[in-house]
């Protein structure tokens, strides 16, 4: 606003009114402006800082007032129109006009409506500057480069905002037209942009790319329609670079792909714990849908396994804005339980707070199931190596107890009672033979050999057994069918079954004031149809035994994993975890089946079936206990090398009764010096296989090195390192396994000497 005096623009028509009212304004110290003939009112009113117009003017003359008030480059130029009656004074004001005053009137009320216009006029003029100064100073400090274009496209102001278009000032850009500054696409939206903000206001806005120093840089532009002072329209342009922005949005892009394509389970909480998101991963382990667990609370993967103050660590933990990591198990929708190796993070904000929490799992079911598997061969490898370490020693032992009761039993035909007791005696240590063969053939030290059998004969056997252990509160029941046909297996390992199978009843049974155990065995056929829902097991003839108790049941959860080896429920001291696994081992070698029904609460029944033996397999029961006198020797020479005393002076005292003469060495090596010594009259050589300073077969190389085709047999409690085709390169000519009966012993011996013969 220009300084005082102000110029008043005094438009009234001529005559005694025109001159008083015009001493009057420069009485008060304005400046009157009256315009002259053909003079413009609407250039005078641009340099007026008030206008006093008379009501009776011509309405053109107002329409132009009106519009130079509209146009003036100042933001306010006051009117103050003069009426003859108070009562048309509204109408003016409702045109536009600011005040009214009612002629006649006098200076003093003049000066009083022309100064309280005057001080409005300023104080607007005051906000205005300080109003385009904020609005200067905000669009110098914008970051993005803020401009104005003129209709025809060139370039009128600017903020410094310019490096984008390859300037350093914002000064290069003035007078500067777009086709200087774009090209290609960018110019052709611009121009199109231009021309639909002039023809139809509004705004208009892109995305484009810039090239800026050999670097690729997107951004979003928006033109919009700006009214000029002289009400011209020009077109302001905002140029907003996005390149951070984008490559943020592609980044988070890729981010979410990677998440949604990963293995992993990935879901996200809010800060109360409450589920925001599920990768498909999630979908796929637990069965859940996003649908069924979005605003949902973790918790329903919940499996019971772990205690509550194991969760409570993770939230503590996470909490406190540290990332936790472990494994767990979960259960899926479907009630089964799965085992994740799980971390739980939190996610902040710029401040630091805590809004979010990101969980990410790792199935690791099949890897624990793999560990444990490792960890069973392990144990089976270290109990096979324990098992080989004890067989030769244990046989050895059995040995003697096997062929002095064979002894015994035949001195003592003429006493039934002691006789008897000698047979239990031999009968036990044939079992424990079978015992320490079971152990071998589980840890895979021996194959197995499958045999005809009749297993009620060692059912029956059984049964006796447990009726006089098992405690009197259990009743047993029995039901063997007498048409049950033999079957292939292992007469010593079904009578394993059996044994694992009721002692695992009696434990389920523990606690209860009565128990029943049941055991049927029956012949059972599996038809064609039966086949068709259950292809695991082939058509054909089985043996089915069946062992059932009254106990607590299985549970749902473990009964998948019962056969595992070193698996148990019991408690620590009650079980090793073997049981059920050895009994699926058998049964599995002898081509069986085996299957388990059990409800909690209600008892547990497992079902064996056995395939029933052709009838061109040989029937091992009918070689038993058959009386056959021994075949004795003609007085030939044996040498016997063993370590074991008492193994040493049976084979003596039997070779001798058998009609053979006897030489014994302790050792390979004292054997070794007796063939030297005498080897002329020995006719064969028996030793042992595992011997201090050397060992039967470096003693068998060397007598036959001394004398080749020297008859040889090596007899041994166990020993990987032989096998039948080992033995024929060294050139023995017959293995006995420990422990043997007198008659095992003594057939060997003729079989070898007879092939000498021949």
């Amino acid at each position: 606003m220009k300084n005082p005096p102000y110029k008043i623009l005094l438009l009234v028509k001529g005559g005694a009114n025109r001159a008083l009212i015009s001493d009057y304004i420069n009485e008060l110290g304005f400046e009157c402006l009256l315009p002259g003939e053909g003079e413009s009112v609407s250039l005078m009113g641009r340099d007026a800082d008030l206008i006093l117009i008379d009501s009776s003017l011509p309405e053109s003359i107002h329409r132009k007032v009106l519009l130079t008030k509209k146009t003036v480059e100042d933001a306010f130029l006051p009117v103050i129109v003069m009426v003859k009656e108070r009562k048309t004074a509204q109408k003016w004001i409702e045109m536009g006009y600011d005040d009214f005053i009612v002629m006649p009137f006098r200076k003093a009320e003049l000066k009083l409506r022309m100064g309280t216009l005057l001080r409005i006029r300023k104080q607007t003029e005051l906000l205005l500057r300080k109003t385009e100064s904020v609005y200067q100073a905000l669009i110098e400090s914008s970051t993005d480069h803020i401009f104005v274009l003129d209709r025809a496209g060139r370039v009128v102001l600017t903020n410094e905002n310019v490096k984008h278009l390859g300037f350093q000032y914002g000064w290069e850009l003035i007078g500067r037209e777009i086709d200087d500054l774009f090209s290609g696409e960018t110019l052709k939206l611009y121009r199109d942009s231009l021309e639909a903000v002039l023809v139809r206001g509004g705004k208009q806005s892109f995305f484009h790319t810039l090239d800026v120093g050999g670097e690729r840089r997107y951004h979003h532009d928006t033109l919009y329609p700006i009214k000029m002072p002289d009400g011209l329209t020009c077109v302001g342009v905002t140029c907003v670079d996005i390149t951070e922005r984008m490559e943020a949005k592609q980044w988070a892009f890729l981010l979410a792909r990677a998440v949604e394509g990963v293995e992993e389970v990935v879901f996200i909480t809010d800060s109360d714990g409450i589920i925001q998101y599920v990768n498909p991963a999630f979908t796929r382990v637990t069965g859940y849908s996003p649908d069924e667990v979005i605003g949902e609370s973790p918790r329903l993967l919940k499996s019971g396994v772990h205690e509550r103050d194991f969760y409570r660590g993770i939230i503590e933990t996470v909490r406190s804005g540290r990332t936790w990591a472990g494994e767990m198990t979960n259960r899926k929708k479907d009630g089964s339980l799965y085992d994740v190796y799980v971390t739980v993070s939190p996610i902040t904000d710029e401040s630091g707070k805590i809004t979010h929490f990101i969980s990410i799992q790792r199935d690791i079911t099949e890897e624990k199931k793999a560990q444990r598997r490792l960890e069973q061969a392990q144990r089976l490898e270290a109990l096979g190596t324990l098992a080989g370490g004890i067989a030769h020693d244990f046989n050895n032992i059995l040995t003697p107890i096997v062929g002095y009761s064979e002894i015994l039993s035949e001195a003592l035909q003429d006493d039934p009672v002691a006789h008897d007791k000698i047979t239990k005696i031999k009968q036990s240590a044939m079992r424990a033979q079978d015992m320490v063969r079971q152990i071998l053939t589980f840890s895979r030290k021996r194959e197995k050999e499958l045999v005809r059998f009749s297993p009620q004969s060692v059912l029956k056997e059984f049964l006796k057994v447990i009726r006089e252990t098992f405690p009197a509160n259990i009743e047993i029941k029995q039901d063997i069918s007498p048409s049950v046909p033999d079957v292939m297996g292992d007469p010593t390992e079904f009578h394993q079954v059996i044994l694992n199978l009721s002692v695992n009843a009696l434990h389920a049974m523990e606690g209860a004031d009565t128990g029943v155990l049941k055991v049927t065995l029956e012949p059972y056929r599996v038809s064609g149809e039966e086949n068709a829902v259950s292809s695991e097991i082939p058509p054909g003839d089985y043996v089915r035994l069946s062992v059932e108790d009254t106990g607590e049941g299985i549970p749902g959860d473990v009964i998948d994993r019962i056969f595992d080896p070193f698996f148990t429920t019991k408690q620590e001291g009650k079980g090793t975890g073997l049981g059920l696994s050895v009994v699926h081992g058998i049964v599995r070698g002898w081509s069986g089946h085996i299957k388990v029904y059990s409800e909690v609460g209600r008892g547990t029944r497992f079902d064996i079936l056995i395939p029933v033996a052709s009838s061109e397999e040989k029937d091992i029961t009918s070689e038993e206990d058959v009386t056959e006198e021994l075949p004795a020797g003609g007085g030939e020479t044996v040498l016997i090398a063993e370590d074991e005393e008492t193994v040493r002076e049976l084979c003596r005292e039997v070779l001798e009764t058998l009609n053979y003469r006897v030489l014994v060495a302790p050792d390979g090596e004292k054997a070794l010096q007796v063939f030297k010594e005498r080897g002329d009259e020995i006719d064969l050589v028996i030793s042992d296989t595992e011997m201090p300073g050397k060992p039967g077969d470096l003693l068998a190389r060397e007598i036959l090195a001394l004398r080749p085709g020297m008859p040889i047999i090596l007899t041994s409690g166990f020993s990987e390192r032989f096998n039948e085709e080992k033995l024929r390169e060294i050139g023995v000519k017959g293995f006995v396994l420990k422990p043997f009966n007198i008659k095992t012993l003594a057939t060997k011996i003729k079989e070898v000497l007879g092939k000498r013969q021949e």
